[in-house]
């Protein structure tokens, strides 16, 4: 789900340490004495922290025993030290409560077992540690006199359909072991996680040939839609099934997962269900009819790390819901991949938990602003109705109606009837006019969102509490969405093709641009930006793969990997062809928008969209791969003109360095993307000696690598870089192998570890460069303030950098907003794609050089004022049109703005080295095109002595051709393991009270 910036970091640290902790309270459940015995009798051994019952129980322990003298533990604490977080203040009430207590002349004793909340009632959503609560426990009586007891192990969970992770495959295997309705069920992996850890998919058909007739009748459906439709509406087509795609991403919203599993035992095990509709009557819910119209693809999670260690993000901590389209970790890659394979007609994305919310469930479709690339018409056809289809059953057969307390207390006025959102609506305030309370679709990132590029519509679902009845309405709303899926199976599909036949003749519809709306429900004119012939799409995009037209040929073959993987045609030139007096080289790949894919296509490579004037964005707007990962990409709107001049590339290609030779002396890599700083700091750690080239030459640039060429063989083959043998030596400083400090921000350690090679510490006595996207603690700063170089990136830096160098100033534009649910927020979420001025530096000399005078921001602030010592090495342009793309309310303000200001410096003054940007470099991980701004800059601390080669001819190296390119990304899984240590389950709770004083200033999830 989508949960406040802030909110998201004090949760990610209470529960990290919770997690850590669960054995630290069960250690003693195993422990039982030697004159223990086992309970005779008992009623339930499974308890739940979000549900009250009452456990009966008997045992004997050979005697008749004083009832004073018995004394019951759980875990090995006394009964009553286990106390809820109802009334804190006063100490809490007992969770555990032993009554009924009867003693038999025999000895047989019986007692029933009162189990209350474990929290603050049946909910253990956000701040309750309950993760450090579950496990076994001893459930003992002990006779204090005797020293006898009897005992009973039980398991405590969150709530009873609760999965943890190393019982997920048991469970599925079981329900597939025990099904009655003679299904096609099949249960197997679909890729590794970064972790390892198979990714699994269950399929659920009528037979094994519903599964075949639809894959073989998808390839029809992409490639002649409209003969597809035809028979459909004939009847010719009529014995045929779509798929429901139904995933989740936050296992750490664990309901999410169990809805799933639970709605898979009940259409395994259940001929017929029965369920409650909108208008409290009950319906029949028939398996093998609605599975004669539809077939289910269930992925009970996309991130099985998370669903271990129970967090939001996978082994690198990265949120895989806002990297659909980044796609820089594997799970995001396969699980796109899967998505693209099956191009399923709906998909629901399950997640929680809504936070201060008027109701327990919130369903897409969003509000505006849609991006652009999306056939917003087409989705809401159908995007409304089946998401009531979803809310109605759900709320109507859960606890979650307008019957329930909670609904009366946030305006529900009658009983029986459905009560949930859905965020186009709820955020729409028909008083104003306005979408007072935006949920919007304009990022790339979300599965749903990516999902309507592919003409499958997407959901996202969010339960609002964790715990049985969440289950239960997931449960249900898959029921009541899958039989409308079924129901309206043909409207559903012609949609779907409609989609196809729109995309493969490259048309537009007007009826599409009245979704693109502003904040005050008014369309926008040109929201979809037209080129000289009036439309959005072009016709072509080109991505060059020789070395005079492309800046980076390592990233050309990569997004050939990409467009491959997410289902893009993909062509390349077989010959020279020259459009508008520019000649694009045979070889050079080709995207014929005229394909299923378009919108994807084009919302990867366009430039973008200026959001204007909206209160809040819930992510990053841009995703412009080409100027965000850093390669040439031109868009064709001449029509045909490739046509007869292309050749299918739909098989992963790899390059090869890019050899150009004028003599023998030296061996110049041209710096101009990851591939050549991985091969740069490959090579230092091979020990050879590399220079970091000081004045531009004939035939190189300031900025760019130098080795000697005798060394050149030391070049791995993998590298897809432009390598250049010269006759003379480029004026060059020996660079000194970097060791960088890196703190435990995610994306600065993923970047520069995986993306980028360096050797890394997290000790700064250890490092002899240090880069933080955020302010440095203590020891670091002392560091720093001793001489250690310092590169800094991001708005979180400046007010360290304020406090350490003399006349350094700043402004960040705040967002304050009013939010639905709950109170003021404030938070720097502004983004820009933005032109700039660089200065004659080290730092910035590469980019000059290629000519990318790009950059981009998250952040929204800029460097107000900096002393004389410093130089300014980049500003924002004072171009008109210098903004290319983002969302930046104020960016225009002539203080506070953007436009013309200074957003990096670098000051070497008063025993201080430092570098610091306003702007973000490795947001998300996305933005790799910005990384050598920080790789220029400790390179450029690290200098040494004049660079210089061996005299003497030395033989020509030849580096072989590569057989796979550099893609910018680790593909290794890191080692992981469990070298947590065990503490107290007291920490967790003291850490969670501070948590909750903390939170109820907070809201907005997320």
């Amino acid at each position: 789900m989508r949960k406040s910036r802030f909110v998201t970091k004090i949760l990610a640290t209470v529960l990290c340490i919770a997690m850590l902790i669960p054995l630290a309270v069960t250690t003693n459940a195993a422990e039982t004495g030697s004159d223990s015995a086992a309970f005779t009798s008992i009623s339930t051994t499974r308890l739940s922290m979000t549900d009250q019952r009452e456990v009966t129980l008997s045992f004997n322990l050979g005697y008749k025993p004083e009832a004073t003298n018995l004394e019951w533990t759980f875990g090995g604490d006394p009964l009553d030290e286990w106390r809820n977080w109802e009334d804190e203040e006063n100490g809490g009430e007992p969770v555990f409560t032993v009554k009924d207590l009867t003693i038999a002349e025999n000895g047989d004793v019986s007692a029933v077992l009162s189990v209350d909340y474990l929290f603050d009632g049946d909910d253990a959503a956000y701040w309750r540690p309950w993760y450090a609560y579950r496990g076994l426990y001893e459930l003992k009586v002990t006779d204090k006199s005797t020293g006898k007891s009897a005992s009973q192990t039980m398991r405590y969970e969150v709530y009873d359909s609760y999965t943890p992770y190393d019982e997920l495959d048991s469970k599925i295997k079981d329900i597939m072991d025990h099904q009655t309705n003679n299904l096609y069920m099949s249960y197997e992996s679909t890729g590794l996680s970064t972790d390892g850890k198979d990714i699994m998919e269950v399929i659920v058909a009528r037979d094994k040939a519903v599964v075949d007739n639809y894959m073989a009748l998808l390839q029809r459906a992409q490639t002649d839609p409209e003969a597809v439709a035809a028979d459909v509406k004939s009847g010719k087509l009529a014995d045929y099934q779509i798929p429901v795609y139904i995933t989740n991403i936050h296992p750490n919203e664990c309901p999410a997962v169990d809805q799933q599993i639970e709605f898979l035992k009940a259409i395994a095990t259940e001929e017929t269900i029965s369920y409650k509709n909108a208008d409290n009557e009950t319906c029949t819910y028939n398996v093998k009819d609605v599975l004669s119209d539809v077939f289910f693809i269930i992925r009970p999670t996309e991130n099985p790390y998370a669903l271990e260690h129970y967090q939001r993000g996978n082994s690198e901590d990265f949120d895989l819901n806002r990297d659909s389209t980044y796609q820089t970790q594997i799970e995001s890659q396969v699980a796109t991949a899967d998505l693209v394979k099956w191009k399923p007609v709906t998909l629901v994305e399950l997640h929680g938990f809504i936070y201060y919310a008027r109701t327990q469930l919130q369903i897409e479709p969003c509000t505006p602003p849609h991006e652009p690339n999306l056939e917003y018409d087409l989705f809401m056809n159908y995007a409304l109705q089946g998401a009531r289809a979803f809310g109605d059953v759900a709320s109507m057969n859960s606890i979650y109606n307008s019957s329930s307390e909670y609904a009366k207390e946030n305006g529900a006025t009658e009983d029986n009837k459905p009560w949930y959102d859905i965020a186009l609506e709820s955020g729409f305030d028909p008083a104003t006019g306005r979408f007072e309370y935006p949920s919007d679709d304009m990022s790339t990132n979300y599965t749903p969102t990516y999902a309507l590029f592919h003409g499958t519509i997407g959901y996202t679902v969010e339960c609002g509490e964790n715990n049985e009845a969440s289950v239960t309405m997931g449960k249900y709303g898959l029921i009541g969405h899958t039989a409308y899926v079924a129901e309206n199976k043909d409207d559903l599909y012609l949609n779907q093709l409609e989609f196809f036949r729109r995309a493969l003749n490259n048309e537009e519809s007007p009826e599409t641009e009245k979704w693109f709306v502003t904040q005050d429900n008014q369309v926008e004119a040109n929201f979809r930006e037209k080129d000289e012939y009036g439309k959005f799409y072009p016709e072509y995009y080109v991505i060059p793969t020789d070395a005079d037209s492309q800046r980076d040929i390592a990233d050309a073959y990569f997004m050939q990997e990409y467009f491959i993987r997410n289902g893009v045609q993909v062509e390349k030139l077989t010959e020279d062809v020259t459009v508008d007096g520019v000649t694009y080289k045979a070889g050079a790949f080709v995207i014929d928008m005229h394909q299923i894919s378009r919108s994807f296509a084009n919302a990867v490579l366009y430039k973008g969209k200026i959001v204007k004037n909206w209160t809040g964005l819930y992510s990053e707007s841009v995703t412009n791969f080409p100027e965000l990962r850093g390669f040439d990409c031109t868009a064709i709107t001449k029509a045909g003109v490739f046509e007869g001049k292309t050749a299918d590339a739909n098989t992963v290609e790899y390059g090869t360095a890019w050899v150009t030779t004028y003599g023998n002396t030296a061996t110049v890599i041209s710096n101009n993307g990851l591939a050549a700083v991985n091969a740069v700091n490959d090579l230092l750690a091979k020990g050879v000696t590399v220079g970091f080239i000081t004045e531009a030459g004939d035939h190189y640039s300031k900025g760019d690598f130098v080795i000697d060429h005798k060394d050149a063989g030391q070049i791995d083959d993998q590298y897809v870089i432009e390598i250049t043998h010269v006759a003379d030596v480029p004026k060059a400083k020996v660079i000194t192998e970097p060791k960088v400090y890196v703190d435990d921000d995610h994306f600065d350690r993923f970047a520069f570890s995986r993306q980028m090679n360096f050797k890394t510490t997290s000790d700064v006595s250890e490092a002899n460069v240090v880069f933080s996207s955020n302010e440095p603690e203590e020891d670091v700063q002392a560091a720093v303030k001793a001489g250690l170089p310092f590169v800094g990136a991001s708005a979180n830096i400046l007010e360290y950098a304020k406090a350490t160098i003399p006349g350094f100033d700043f402004d960040i534009q705040w967002i304050i907003e009013e939010g639905m649910y709950g109170p003021e927020e404030v938070y720097n979420d502004y983004e820009a794609l933005f032109n700039v001025e660089y200065a004659d530096s080290l730092i910035t000399a590469s980019y000059a050089a290629d000519g990318d005078f790009t950059t981009y921001t998250k952040g929204g602030s800029i460097i107000s004022a900096y002393p004389e010592e410093a130089a300014v090495l980049m500003r924002a342009s004072s171009e008109d049109d210098f903004y290319k793309a983002g969302w930046w309310n104020g960016i225009d303000d002539p203080e506070a703005g953007l436009k013309g200001h200074a957003v990096a410096i670098d000051y070497q003054a008063n025993g201080l080295d430092m570098t610091v940007f306003c702007t973000s470099i490795t947001n998300k991980a996305h933005q790799t095109d910005d990384y050598r701004l920080a790789t220029n800059a400790i390179y450029s601390k690290l200098l040494g002595t004049d660079f210089n080669v061996e005299s003497g001819e030395t033989p020509e190296p030849t580096p072989n051709p590569d057989t796979k390119p550099d893609t910018g990304k680790d593909t290794q899984s890191p080692e992981t393991g469990d070298g947590m240590t065990v503490t107290v389950w007291v920490m967790a709770a003291t850490l969670s009270v501070a948590a909750v004083l903390v939170l109820s200033a907070k809201k907005r999830e997320d």
